[in-house]
């Protein structure tokens, strides 16, 4: 029988499986099993993410299934928009040592994103997308995109972060350009310039608000990728000011977890399957799994 492939939470597997499983050797580090047939342990081992294969065998009369679940090493955190106030995110950091952590937009650093970020640079990774409000003003891009952080940016790649494949989409549609349901008004940067004239240019290319502006291309770009998690400042259609275009992206790439910025409340979504969506209030950090950490200076 052929094995059936899923990737999951822990607490997924054993919520939704339901199923009887006996331990067996697994080579490679976070492999576990249980080995009553029939009971189901009351309180599974917290892991963010597995990978999980499920072997369906027969013995005698009695069905028994053989359960491999191979950890994807990582933990990380993901902040909604800071809109300049780093506190929470710096305490929670400290206090709690993940791998990685990831910003979901409207960053809008005082100074250079480094510099605002010190503290925690040597104990964590710092990943991060832009949102509308980091091409408000020459400070707001320059602190951001010209940090040495810049090379940080998620926009439109996916990049195994602490073991996840993490998929960024940065910005917000806008009608000069795109604006979902309706059909693309440019494709790409270049065909944008073509038309909007150099007076409007900006250090020689792309106004600067539009910076911060979806093309489709950054979007087809990513529907052709596989990830575990998307990070995107637009939320999708759950939110009531969301896009299916942001639904159809998570399908398409085949993500376990989506988290989004831009509208300021932490939410958890109904789940679809494997799938789970989390809105990030303004300053909020989540775990992988969508648990809400708290801060003292929140």
């Amino acid at each position: 029988m052929r094995p059936r492939i899923a990737r999951c939470t822990i607490n997924e597997v054993f919520h939704e499986e339901k199923r009887a499983v006996r331990i067996f050797p697994s080579r490679g580090r976070g492999a576990f099993g249980w080995s009553d047939a029939h009971r189901w342990p009351s309180n599974p081992i917290k892991q963010p993410f597995a990978t999980v294969v499920v072997i369906d065998t027969l013995f005698s009369s009695n069905a028994k299934s053989f359960c491999t679940l191979q950890m994807i090493e990582g933990n990380v955190f993901f902040c909604g928009d800071p809109h300049g106030e780093f506190g929470p995110l710096i305490e929670t950091v400290l206090r709690h040592r993940p791998d990685a952590v990831v910003l979901a937009g409207d960053i809008q650093a005082r100074r250079p994103l480094d510099e605002e970020l010190a503290s925690i640079l040597p104990l964590t990774e710092v990943w991060w997308i832009h949102g509308n409000h980091d091409t408000d003003s020459d400070a707001d891009y320059d602190n951001l995109f010209g940090s040495s952080l810049g090379d940080r940016n998620l926009d439109g790649r996916v990049v195994t972060i602490a073991g996840i494949r993490i998929a960024g989409l940065g910005g917000i549609f806008r009608r000069q350009v795109w604006m979902p349901p309706d059909a693309p008004r440019f494709v790409n940067e270049a065909d944008y310039l073509t038309q909007c004239g150099k007076g409007n240019y900006w250090r020689g290319g792309l106004p600067r608000r539009h910076r911060s502006t979806i093309f489709p291309q950054t979007y087809y770009a990513l529907l052709g990728q596989r990830a575990d998690v998307l990070v995107s400042h637009e939320a999708p259609a759950c939110h009531p000011h969301g896009f299916r275009k942001i639904d159809e992206l998570m399908d398409a790439m085949g993500v376990q977890r989506a988290f989004h910025g831009h509208h300021h409340e932490s939410l958890a979504y109904h789940g679809n399957g494997s799938l789970r969506v989390f809105g990030l209030g303004a300053c909020a950090v989540s775990t992988l799994a969508g648990d809400f950490l708290t801060s003292q200076l929140e």
